[in-house]
Order: C-alpha cells, then sequence, then structure tokens
C-alpha cells in the first residue's frame, strides 16, 4: 500500500511539473512573440509618424518631394500593419490599435488632398496612441512574468510535499520494519556450542 502511495504521488508530482512547464514555456513565448515583437513594431511605427512630422516640417524638400516620402512611410506603415495584426492582441489593445490605423489613414487622406498641416496634427496624435499601445506592452508582461513567478511557486511548493511525505512513508517503512523484528522476538538465539 506505501509503495502504492509513493509511485502514485511520484507520477502526480510529474504530471503537475509537466504542465506546469508547458504553461511556463507558453509564457515565455507569449512575452517575446506578443509583446517584445510587438515593442518593436510600436518603434517602427513611432519612427514612421517623427519622420513624417519632420518631412513635413523641412523647408528645403519641395512640394512633391515631401509628398512622395511621406507617401513611402505610409507604405512602411501599412507594411507593419501585417506584422502588428498577426501578434495577440488584448481588447484594450485591438481599440487603440483600431483607432492608429484610422489616424494613419486620415494621414494618408490628408497628404491626397495636400493638406500637409492637418497630417502633421494627426501624426502629432498617433504619437499618443503609440505610447499607450507602450504601456500595454509592458503591463502585459509584467503579468506574464507574475504568472511564471506562481508557476514556479507552485512547482517548489509540489516538490517539497513530495519530499516531505516521502520521508513521512520512509520513517513509517522503517518503523515497520522494526515493529516486525520486535514481534518476532528479536534476534533469534544462537546455539551456545557453535562458538
Amino acid at each position: 500500500m506505501l509503495l502504492f502511495i509513493v509511485l502514485a504521488l511520484v507520477l502526480l508530482n510529474n504530471f503537475s511539473e509537466r504542465n506546469n512547464s508547458s504553461k511556463i514555456n507558453k509564457a515565455i513565448h507569449s512575452i517575446y512573440d506578443d509583446r517584445l515583437i510587438a515593442e518593436s513594431y510600436i518603434f517602427r511605427y513611432l519612427n514612421n509618424s517623427h519622420q513624417i512630422i519632420e518631412l513635413i516640417d523641412e523647408p528645403s524638400l519641395l512640394g512633391t518631394e515631401k509628398l512622395e516620402e511621406i507617401r513611402n512611410r505610409l507604405a512602411n506603415v501599412r507594411e507593419i500593419n501585417g506584422f502588428f495584426e498577426q501578434t495577440t492582441l488584448t481588447n484594450l489593445e485591438k481599440t487603440d490599435y483600431l483607432e492608429l490605423k484610422r489616424l494613419y489613414f486620415e494621414i494618408n487622406q490628408a497628404v491626397l488632398d495636400g493638406n500637409l498641416e492637418q497630417a502633421k496634427n494627426i501624426a502629432k496624435e498617433t504619437l499618443g496612441i503609440l505610447e499607450l499601445l507602450s504601456e500595454i506592452q509592458l503591463t502585459e508582461a509584467k503579468n506574464q512574468i507574475q504568472e511564471i513567478n506562481r508557476l514556479n511557486s507552485s512547482i517548489t511548493l509540489n516538490s517539497h510535499f513530495e519530499i516531505a511525505v516521502l520521508i513521512i512513508i520512509g520513517v513509517w517503512i522503517q518503523g515497520l520494519v522494526f515493529a516486525s523484528n520486535t514481534l518476532k522476538g528479536g534476534k533469534p538465539q544462537q546455539d551456545p556450542s557453535l562458538n
């Protein structure tokens, strides 16, 4: 019976550790794929927004050159959109991302209408949305790290519990062995003539 308890305990702990390890791996991949990579896309958005603002303010460029360069930046933004949409987004991220896409669409419309001042003002608005998206990345990464720490604590607690139960069962088995020797009457008497 005690051997069965030991085997069951070891198997249950093994399954629990495998499950927790799988969850930890998933959390680590989520931090990388959905937070760090997304943060790099946000940085690229931010860079394009700043470049649009700088291009509009650049006095040495002709109007047609400015428009062409701004269109190139907006093409970069559309490319980033494709990548950013492949990450896992929270509901708040989806809302902010849709607002960001709308603002870039309005920048494109303002550029097509030749209203560069309006395009510049809208580009400045994107900076605030990008800051919000960046804060979400940090918050979600912290949440994932807390989940990893919780899982690690669970693994440690399970291991300590398993060791404690094994020690108790070991002491119990040792007590049974000593008790069985006592019931047999201790050591068998040897024939004194054999000395």
